[in-house]
């Protein structure tokens, strides 16, 4: 990051904390909603009479000036030329971690803009892991038993674990067992169904056995929630003056990271999105989405299926077959690219400890690869778009995978000038993005043409360098394409971490192939490029 840039954010953030106290106490007439003007409607649900006081909200203030002291102090010294930038990356990272689940997750949703933030910045901030301490038994009791409407857990489970499996920065996870008559799981497709334990479709499905996950959110998170909204909306409106950071929008950038705080602290919402990930991936039988139990779900309290198996980061470590491990990676790029592809509603969070998988041996002990099946959990974050955007998206991926680059960076600026004037915003004509094409042309040329080898196509590097392009450039992407966009650049990695020689452009092709065919009005000159892609697959795999 440039000196004169960090210079200015370091400022502009010391300001934050300072005016901060003056714009919290800016009266407002009764009844009026605490959340400033860039908190969506969903979150205002506060009134004035239950807002976060004033003296608490100064003392969170002096909370989070406190915890990111260190960083700031790290900065200074980076001003100086005394330490390196990437031990002030680790620093706002440890100060994030410190700051609770709104600073958690918002290092999380800044690790997924690199099309907005220092690829190094965002590459720390990945490395930040969301484990914190867990909430009492007590507390999950009283939860349950007050959302769920019963006075003691035996009223519903036969068993039930007090110590949880997992403790997130937001929620919980306990174990435990339903009674048999609350074992009344989500219907599904037959397929569905009778495809988990028994991949032949035709056999008759294993009954449940009620054994469930149940997860609690953790106490006042949504309290917290709104008080660290607050906080930042401060920050925002200092950052909008500044010139180098003006470009990107604080403002809209806050009410987008506020719609991807919603999703996370609604257990209705995450119970939603996993029975519309079970539709999407209805077709495949060898990958399974846990079943939720309708009657068993709040705001603050999911019951989903337990599912066994193994994580896949514990199964890559101690699995030698190199065949299974292809396998899996088959069938984790297949299953991704049917939720772009057919489903449109992508789970944007595949990271290989929301991946499980389960499998038979061989009398040697060895996994059996027709044996695999995987199971992907914890559909907090997902991403669907509306169809415009979604043909918009699968234009752009098309392009870049058939390696037409100019057709891309055409899209881009195309989908931008579009989101612009549905927004009510001028579109400034005399903008030059000559120089922003070119680039995103020489990226898809140096990587999908220049290539030698099935091991040197990334098209994580790819996208990876078309976000950075943008953010140089000052050419704002949909939020909703730069979350699929970093799911891309995830999966690939998890497939190439299975298999080296993955390639999701060649797993792409067939499905962007019969997308452009049932859309022919979609960037026609690409399809002749992704057929020839095909042939030559088709030849060279013989």
């Amino acid at each position: 990051m440039n000196r004169k840039i960090y210079q200015r954010l370091l400022i502009g953030g010391t300001s934050a904390a300072v005016v901060g106290t003056g714009y919290w106490f800016k009266p407002s007439a009764p009844g009026h909603s605490f959340a400033v003007e860039v908190v969506p409607k969903t979150l205002s649900t506060c009134t004035a009479r239950n807002r976060p006081g004033f003296f608490r909200c100064c003392w969170h203030v002096l909370r989070l000036w406190w915890g990111f002291l260190p960083c700031l102090i790290m900065g200074t010294l980076y001003l100086a030329r005394l330490c390196k930038l990437r031990r002030v990356h680790n620093s706002f990272r440890n100060a994030l971690s410190r700051s609770g689940p709104t600073f958690i997750k918002l290092a999380q949703w800044m690790s997924t803009r690199p099309d907005l933030f220092p690829p190094d910045l965002c590459e720390c901030l990945a490395e930040l892991r969301s484990e914190v301490p867990a909430h009492s038994f007590a507390y999950t009791k009283k939860t349950i038993t007050q959302e769920l409407g019963v006075t003691e857990l035996t009223e519903i489970f036969e068993q039930f674990e007090e110590r949880p499996s997992h403790s997130g920065c937001v929620a919980q996870v306990h174990k435990a067992k339903l009674l048999p008559q609350f074992i009344r799981p989500t219907e599904r497709q037959p397929n569905r169904t009778s495809s988990w334990f028994n991949w032949k479709t035709e056999e008759e499905p294993k009954p449940m056995d009620g054994t469930v996950a149940v997860k609690v959110l953790h106490p006042s998170v949504q309290r917290y929630i709104q008080l660290d909204l607050t906080v930042m909306s401060w920050g925002a409106t200092i950052a909008s003056i500044l010139p180098d950071v003006r470009w990107a929008d604080p403002k809209r950038m806050l009410a987008q990271f506020t719609d991807f705080m919603l999703q996370q602290v609604d257990m209705r919402q995450e119970a939603e999105n996993t029975e519309s990930l079970a539709r999407g991936l209805s077709r495949n039988p060898r990958v399974h989405i846990p079943l939720t139990f309708p009657g068993l779900i709040s705001q603050s309290v999911l019951v989903e299926e337990w599912c066994e198996g193994t994580m896949l980061s514990d199964w890559i470590k101690t699995n030698p077959c190199t065949e299974a491990k292809k396998e899996a990676a088959r069938l984790g790029l297949d299953a991704f690219l049917t939720m772009l592809f057919s489903a449109n509603f992508v789970h944007s969070d595949l990271h290989p400890g929301n991946i499980f998988i389960h499998t038979e041996k061989d009398k040697e002990g060895v996994d059996i690869p027709s044996s695999i099946k995987l199971t992907l959990i914890d559909a907090g974050l997902v991403t669907h778009l509306n169809e415009d955007d979604w043909k918009n998206f699968n234009e752009l991926y098309c392009s870049v995978i058939a390696g037409d680059g100019k057709t891309a960076a055409k899209l881009i600026i195309k989908g931008m000038k579009e989101r612009q004037q549905k927004q009510g915003q001028v579109v400034d004509e005399s903008i030059d993005h000559s120089a922003f094409e070119h680039a995103i042309e020489s990226v898809v040329e140096d990587y999908l043409h220049s290539a030698v080898g099935i091991q040197s196509l990334h098209v994580g590097q790819v996208l990876g360098n078309i976000l950075s392009k943008a953010r140089v450039g000052k050419v704002k992407l949909d939020p909703t394409f730069t979350s699929l966009l970093v799911a891309i650049v995830v999966i690939e990695a998890v497939g190439r971490e299975l298999d080296p020689e993955a390639n999701i452009v060649d797993s792409s092709v067939p499905y962007a192939t019969s997308w452009l065919r049932n859309h022919p009005h979609a960037v026609p000159e690409v399809l002749g490029a992704l057929l020839k892609k095909r042939v030559a697959g088709a030849q060279g795999g013989r």
